[in-house]
């Protein structure tokens, strides 16, 4: 992305003859991605005099200063100042699909009773069809945060202060009947421990349909068909045998795998998955990640993927945050983040090379 940054640069310096003196080329290489606040579009407007009417500066602040990876260069390249007869500002914001529709909102600070602080001011945006990793050190707030999206950590006793929106409401102002309706049937969650997550005196059947049954009418006779059919694509049988067995006879993979089926039964918008891997083997690990891929390509479902595992948020995720001691200290591109000579991990665990420890 810098290198990028760097020809986008050349090229509006080289494209706007005009006003040769405007230092355009180094302040939008330092202000993009890695210092988003900074005032892009004063620069971008003092070097493109030939359509001062258009509004550069609303569109980019406004909608792109949240999702520092998005690819401005090819539209600013297009439409200033070759193009002149073209609105930038509609140019840019139609030609970015790497900047997407947001879809959620976080601007939240938790604390708990005797541990103040959990996380303090943490701010990120997950797009449609967009995978966001959430990486950090043990203790840090990924699962934290993952519990608060779905306003579950106030049952564990914590404290939520901020907002946090998704589909343009926020789940902070909804009362628990409306966040009942919210959870497992617009956003999903898989939690790290499958065996956990499964009730070990029922049928996996009977938890099917009674994932089922609270945010449909239609009766389990109508479904079981479609659920049969979701299983076989998780790469589970869908035969009565199955269905029969209890938690205890299957394998942590394919427990992990109903976990998943009940999560995505109602296709939510999104799913968090909190270390959802970090039980299984490297098998059902790798096959976990390329469940999730499927689930993102095949049903644009937006994926907020909490690990400690490096290689696998490289693997999966277009967006990565760093969390360090409750806030959120980087956030972008995971190809940016995770390609430095030095990761993320080396650098919180004090430069000693120790990978994150799980959380």
């Amino acid at each position: 992305m810098t290198s990028g940054l760097s020809s986008l640069a050349a090229e509006i310096s080289a494209g706007c003859p005009e006003k040769p003196e405007v230092p355009r080329a180094a302040n939008i290489s330092a202000g993009c991605p890695e210092k988003p606040e900074a005032l892009l579009a004063v620069n971008i407007s003092a070097g493109c005099p030939e359509k001062p009417e258009v509004l550069v500066a609303v569109n980019i602040s406004v909608d792109y200063r949240e999702k520092p990876g998005v690819l401005l260069a090819a539209n600013i390249s297009a439409g200033c100042p070759e193009k002149p007869e073209v609105p930038l500002a509609a140019n840019i914001s139609a030609g970015c699909p790497e900047k997407p529709e947001v879809l959620l909102a976080v601007n939240i600070s938790v604390d708990y009773p005797e541990k103040p602080g959990v996380l303090e001011g943490v701010v990120f945006t997950v797009g449609v069809g967009e995978m966001m990793g959430l990486i950090g050190p043990s203790g840090s707030g990924k699962s934290t945060i993952a519990l608060a999206v779905l306003r579950l950590a106030e049952l564990r006793g914590a404290t939520v202060r901020g907002a946090i929106r998704f589909c343009g409401r926020d789940l902070m102002d909804c009362s628990q009947k409306e966040l009942r309706h919210v959870r497992g049937r617009e956003i999903g969650l898989v939690l790290q421990s499958p065996m956990s997550a499964l009730n070990p005196a029922l049928r996996i059947e009977t938890q099917l349909r009674e994932a089922w049954r609270a945010h449909r009418p239609e009766p389990w006779a109508f479904a079981k068909g479609q659920v049969a059919e979701l299983l076989v694509g998780m790469g589970l049988p869908g035969g009565s045998d199955f269905l029969r067995s209890y938690p205890r006879q299957l394998s942590v993979g394919q427990a992990q795998r109903v976990v998943i089926a009940m999560a995505v039964m109602h296709h939510p918008k999104l799913l968090v998955a909190d270390e959802a891997t970090s039980a299984l083997d490297p098998v059902s690990h790798g096959e976990i990640l390329d469940l999730f891929r499927k689930l993102n390509a095949e049903l644009g479902m937006s994926i907020l993927y909490v690990s400690h595992d490096l290689a696998s948020v490289a693997r999966l995720c277009h967006t990565v945050g760093v969390l360090e001691g409750g806030c959120l200290v980087e956030c972008g591109p995971a190809d940016r983040l995770l390609r430095v000579t030095e990761p993320p991990s080396y650098r919180l665990a004090g430069g000693t090379g120790r990978p994150f420890s799980r959380a």
